[in-house]
């Protein structure tokens, strides 16, 4: 059975991976209104897809060796940080140049999120049994983020702005910051 600071920390690197996944879904179904926007071609509008998933690509290894040179947590906390303020970045982008270097960094911090909050799950649960639940657990989040992203991207776009599905991950990840920061 987990104790309750150890939940917390499940939680917390899950929301971590739940947000990273959900990111490269999310934008789908908003990519018509940033075209209208900003009048540029759906060939255009797709290198905010590129930049995300060749941004998280690239830097997705050295996430990792500095998690394990820096510390996890101060790499999830940093990943954090970055995506939460790229996030915000990017709702607030009146060009679609400054959109688009925000969704790389987005991917950056999405680099460093997802091999710290593993290296934190794998770290936090030691015996075998308990850490194989954790890790489905942590798993599942990361599958519902991607599976999500579609339908909330569309629910987002419908009803507020294409902007909003960038600001979602600002509070979501400003109470994930504060907590894990402490946990």
């Amino acid at each position: 059975m987990m104790d309750r600071r150890k939940k917390i920390i499940l939680i917390l690197a899950s929301i971590g991976t739940f947000v990273e996944a959900l990111d490269i879904a999310v934008i789908n179904l908003a990519i018509p209104s940033i075209q209208e926007q900003f009048h540029i071609t759906s060939e255009t509008a797709q290198w905010l897809q590129t930049f995300y998933v060749l941004f998280f690509g690239g830097f997705l290894i050295i996430g990792g060796k500095l998690s394990d040179q820096l510390g996890r947590k101060k790499i999830f906390l940093f990943g954090a940080l970055t995506f939460m303020l790229a996030s915000l970045g990017a709702g607030l982008s009146t060009s679609f140049e400054v959109l688009a270097i925000f969704r790389a960094l987005q991917g950056l911090g999405a680099a460093f999120i997802m091999p710290s909050a593993v290296s934190i799950v794998t770290n936090t649960f030691l015996a075998e049994q308990e850490r194989n639940r954790a890790m489905a657990i942590f798993g599942s989040f990361a599958a519902i983020g991607s599976g999500s992203g579609l339908s909330i991207g569309g629910i987002i776009s419908t009803y507020l702005s294409w902007h909003w599905v960038f600001l979602i991950n600002v509070p979501i990840l400003l109470v994930t910051l504060i907590a894990a920061y402490y946990y």
